[in-house]
C-alpha cells in the first residue's frame, strides 16, 4: 500500500532500520581476485624495441670506429680488432672470427658481417667476443661438423679474386697449418706444409678444391706410418707425390 504524500511509483526508503555496515573481517573479494589471479609473463622485447636500442648502438660504434670513417673494417681496422682481442692476426682464433662473421675477403669486414656476427655469438664488448671465441676454438677439437665447415671456409678465404679457383702452395701450406696444426685426429698436417713448402719438389704450384678438401679426410684415415696407402686408392696424383715425399724426408 502506497503512503500518503507519495507520487504512484516512487519508492519511498524505509529508513527504520539502518543498512548493513561491512564488517572489517569481511573479504574484499576484488582484492581476493587481484592476488589469485596468475601472472602473464613479461614477453620479450622485440628487437627493435627500446629495450635492444642500446645494445644496437654500441655494436653500431664499434663498428665505425675499427672502420676509421671507411665503409668497411680494413686490414688496420682488422689489425686494431685483433689487438684488442689480444690475438695475433695468425692465430687461429683469427680465422675462427672471420669464420663466424662469415667474412667474403681476407682482412675485410663489412657493416653487414661484424654487426650480425657480433648479434649471433650474443656479444657486444670485446671481452664477451673473446671469451666466445675461445669456447668456439675448443668446441672444435669434438665437433668435426663445425671443424669441416672452417677448413671448407678456409679455402674461400684463401682466394684474392672469388672466380680464383687454386691457392699457391705456400698460402694454402700456411691457412692448412693454421685450421688444422694440434687438433686431435688429425695427421700428416705438419708434413703436408712442408711437402707444399718444398721449393721444386709438388709438380704443382697451387692447391685446387678437390686436393684441399681430399687432405682433410686424408688426414684423419691414413695413420702416421701410411701402412694402409695404396697408390691405387682413390686420391688425387698430389697424394701420390706426398707419400714418395715421406718415405725419402
Amino acid at each position: 500500500m502506497a503512503l500518503s504524500g507519495t507520487c504512484p511509483g516512487h519508492v519511498v526508503k524505509d529508513h527504520s532500520t539502518p543498512p548493513p555496515v561491512a564488517d572489517a573481517t569481511t573479504p574484499d573479494m576484488s582484492v581476493t581476485r587481484a592476488h589469485t589471479e596468475p601472472e602473464k609473463p613479461l614477453e620479450k622485447a622485440p628487437e627493435n624495441s627500446p629495450a635492444k636500442q642500446p645494445e644496437k648502438k654500441v655494436i653500431d660504434a664499434m663498428f665505425e670506429a675499427f672502420a676509421q670513417g671507411e665503409e668497411k673494417i680494413g686490414p688496420d681496422g682488422a689489425e686494431e680488432l685483433c689487438r684488442q682481442l689480444e690475438i695475433e692476426p695468425d692465430n687461429v682464433l683469427a680465422l675462427v672470427l672471420a669464420w663466424k662473421f662469415g667474412a667474403k675477403e681476407n682482412g675485410y669486414f663489412t657493416r653487414d658481417e661484424f654487426v650480425n656476427g657480433m648479434k649471433s655469438l650474443g656479444c657486444s664488448s670485446i671481452s664477451q667476443l673473446r671469451k666466445q671465441l675461445d669456447s668456439i676454438n675448443v668446441s672444435l677439437n669434438s665437433n668435426l661438423a663445425d671443424m669441416h665447415q672452417l677448413y671448407q671456409f678456409a679455402f674461400e678465404y684463401c682466394k684474392l679474386q672469388p672466380e680464383q679457383k687454386l691457392i699457391e702452395n705456400t698460402i694454402a701450406a700456411t691457412m692448412i697449418n693454421l685450421a688444422l696444426d694440434k687438433r686431435p685426429g688429425f695427421k700428416h698436417v705438419e708434413r703436408w706444409c712442408a711437402f707444399l713448402s718444398a721449393e721444386g719438389v709438388p709438380s704443382v704450384k697451387a692447391v685446387n678444391k678437390d686436393q684441399w678438401d681430399c687432405f682433410f679426410d686424408f688426414s684423419r684415415q691414413v695413420p702416421d706410418d701410411l701402412a694402409n696407402w695404396h697408390s691405387d686408392d682413390p686420391w688425387p696424383c698430389l697424394f701420390d707425390e706426398f707419400v714418395k715425399f715421406c718415405n725419402t724426408h
